[in-house]
Parts: C-alpha cells; structure tokens; sequence
C-alpha cells in the first residue's frame, strides 16, 4: 500500500499551532532536549524539505489518531530522561517517513553519546518509561542512534 505523504487531511482534527510547535521542537532539538543537546544543532530531514516532513506528520498523525501535543509532550519525556541519565545528542537528529506493510509514520532518530553496545540497553529503558505512563504514539517513533554526522 503507498501513502501520498503530501495528502490533505481532515482540517478540523489538526491543531496547527501544536504542529507547528512540534516542527520547531524537532528541528531545534535544544528546545526539548535541553542542556543534553547544544543549542546550535539543527536536525535534519530526508531531502531536506520540511514541508514535506510537516505534510508527512500532518497525515501520520491523523491516520492514527495521534495529536502534535501528546508527541510533543513525549519528546519533553525523552529531553528529560536524557538529562537525568546524562545522556547526550551527538550529531544531528534525523527525521524521516517510514513506510511498510502495515502502515506509515515518521521518525525521529536522535544520534546520542551512547555507544552501540548500550543504545539497546536504554532505548529499552526509555520505552519501559512510556509503557510505565500508558503513552503509545503509534504514527510517531522516537529511536536512539549512536553518533551520527556533525
């Protein structure tokens, strides 16, 4: 099955100001990461076209039934996991569609101080988190990376 990530959804279920909050979170990683990402690091997206990714997020989002502030509110989540584990970004945050058999969604793969070796460890710690508060957002995934470019 393909989804035309450009689609126009429903304009009545989008909260543009909350996706526009998330856009700007998810390209300025410092804003909800804090003190765990510096702040002169900006993500970057496939192609990087934003417009494409803002349609993308738009459409996964209201596919699943998902809102911008929930997601939002998960990215704060993780920021603040981070500081606490003293986890930190390392490179830029990438953020692209994912499409498969079931279905379609965006990600955000967040390059992180952890070496490989331990980004399973966490990765599962950080999901045990958002089981722990009942926040499945399924349109939307968070990943950790080890290093990436700079």
């Amino acid at each position: 099955m393909t989804v035309d990530i450009r689609k126009t959804c429903d304009e009545s279920s989008i909260d543009h100001d909350a996706v526009e909050e998330l856009m700007a979170a998810l390209r300025r990683p410092h804003t909800v990461f804090g003190s765990a990402a510096d702040p002169d690091v900006f993500a970057r997206c496939e192609m990087a076209d934003w417009d494409a990714i803002s349609a993308a997020l738009k459409s996964a989002l209201d596919q699943y039934d998902v809102s911008a502030t929930d997601v939002l509110a998960m990215l704060r989540l993780a920021g603040e996991f981070m500081r606490h584990h003293e986890i930190y970004l390392d490179g830029y945050p990438w953020v692209c569609t994912q499409r498969d058999e079931e279905g379609f969604w965006v990600c955000y793969r967040i390059h992180t101080s952890l070496g490989y070796r331990h980004l399973v460890t966490w990765e599962d710690r950080f999901d045990d988190l958002l089981d722990s508060r009942g926040i499945d957002l399924e349109g939307f995934r968070l990943q950790f990376a080890s290093a990436g470019p700079r």
